[in-house]
């Protein structure tokens, strides 16, 4: 087993990884473009020519507003005023 930067011809594997985990809430959906435009971002894990995982790291994550909650846990500022400073 070895693991490297993924390369396009990895795409569909990334897919077909992440669609498995994505049914059960595991991971969010990804389709198949989206994995081809953010290849560059994963590594991948290989056995022999399959790949058994992957993993995507990036600086500036996008996420999808129906992701984010509606409603973020109080910063420090708000605990501060809480507490009366």
């Amino acid at each position: 087993m070895r693991t490297r930067k993924a390369i396009l011809p990895d795409a569909e594997q990334i897919h077909e990884l992440i669609s498995a985990y994505s049914g059960d809430g595991t991971l969010l959906p990804r389709t198949l473009a989206e994995i081809c435009e953010n290849v560059r971002d994963f590594v991948v894990l290989e056995d022999g020519d399959r790949i058994i995982g992957c993993g995507r790291f990036t600086s500036t994550a996008r996420i999808s507003p129906r992701y984010v909650p509606s409603r973020s846990p109080p910063g420090p500022r708000a605990k501060a005023e809480a507490d009366g400073w």
